[in-house]
């Protein structure tokens, strides 16, 4: 059991109505989870997740992939046919989210190429990333982080 799983469990039913929301309109409102430092410490709380009801895709944080285990355990992602979905926790704790492929097998445009194929992401998981789509896909990740400036900081 991770040290996160109690504060998961505490939210899941929250969790599920993201989940439901992301089906529905493609993406979730977000909801605070700062609750999450009292259960660790990290320099960096952002962290997520590519699931889908075969498995988790993807993931690079523990704090994510303990809620990820926690929505497959309890079968969440079971009414959602084949669809994959990104759960996120941002820098500062906020969590949402977003659907990467629909029931028609539709990608969300920006999440869905960071995965090669609809193949690749609903086949069973067991090593099927190659380490430079790893590397590709973590480099995405850590850019979603940093600041858009629209012109030179001056320093």
């Amino acid at each position: 059991m991770s040290k996160y799983d109690r504060f998961w469990q505490s939210i899941i039913d929250k969790i599920a109505d993201l989940i439901k929301e992301a089906y529905v309109s493609g993406r979730s409102r977000k909801i605070d989870v700062s609750d999450l430092q009292m259960h660790g410490k990290r320099d960096n709380w952002y962290g997520s997740i590519i699931v889908s009801k075969n498995g988790i895709i993807n993931g690079n944080m523990a704090h994510v992939r303990a809620l990820g285990k926690i929505i497959l355990k309890k079968g969440i992602l079971n009414s959602y046919d084949e669809a994959v979905f990104r759960i996120r926790v941002t820098s500062n704790l906020k969590l949402d989210v977003n659907l990467v492929i629909d029931r028609k097998g539709v990608c969300d445009r920006k999440l869905g190429e960071i995965a090669a194929t609809k193949d690749l992401l609903l086949a069973p998981l067991k090593n099927t990333f190659t380490p430079s789509e790893n590397v590709y896909f973590r480099i995405h990740e850590l850019l979603e982080i940093l600041p858009l400036h629209k012109f030179p900081i001056k320093t």
